[in-house]
């Protein structure tokens, strides 16, 4: 049963022990890196250009954790729409909402280097005027529990995770597009799901 309430929400991933999080976690790096290679709008690497300076790597970053916490809060059907049907759903609407909600938007306009045609620039939103007490990010808080679980700082869970997920014997480690496809399912892995190493 799928939990509705945000506040709920939270809590269920506060409970979570580690295992489950780092699946989580690997679905939604997975997700997202096939975001920046494969998928389409904002989200995609050709967005940027070949070279990226300080803010577009930034921006980049923004972009990406809103894509994370648009697929914790809208479910496998974001991640789906977002890579295999981006010119018939609501994906690009759904991540720029999320992008009002959580990106930075500290940006100087017009942006520095926009003087010749073609240069990057970042996307103009806007939304609903929010109170300071936003509602908390639900990847923030996986991240924060992971690190909780793994006994590091916040900035080394993803390296720690990785490394983790990589060694021969953990259950998550090296798992085939079935093995991938049963988690994002939420159904448990079987030995057959990893590939042969």
């Amino acid at each position: 049963m799928p939990v509705e309430c945000h506040t709920d929400r939270l809590a269920h991933i506060k409970r979570l022990p580690h295992n489950p999080l780092s699946a989580l976690y690997l679905i939604l790096h997975h997700a997202t890196l096939s975001a920046r290679y494969h998928g389409s709008g904002w989200i995609n690497q050709h967005t940027y250009g070949r070279f990226m300076d300080a803010n577009q790597v930034s921006l980049r970053s923004d972009l990406e954790f809103c894509f994370a916490e648009a697929a914790l809060c809208l479910g496998p059907e974001y991640i789906s729409d977002a890579l295999l049907h981006h010119d018939t759903s609501d994906a690009e609407t759904a991540l720029l909402n999320f992008y009002v909600d959580h990106g930075t938007l500290d940006w100087d306009w017009p942006c520095w280097g926009k003087q010749a045609k073609g240069e990057f620039e970042p996307p103009r939103v806007h939304g609903p005027q929010r109170e300071l007490g936003r509602e908390r990010s639900l990847f923030t808080t996986l991240l924060e529990r992971l690190a909780e679980c793994v006994g590091c700082g916040l900035e080394d869970v993803r390296s720690r995770v990785e490394r983790e997920l990589e060694t021969p014997d953990h259950s998550l480690a090296y798992l085939s597009l079935a093995g991938k496809a049963r988690l994002l399912e939420g159904r448990n892995v079987e030995d057959g799901d990893r590939l042969g190493r």
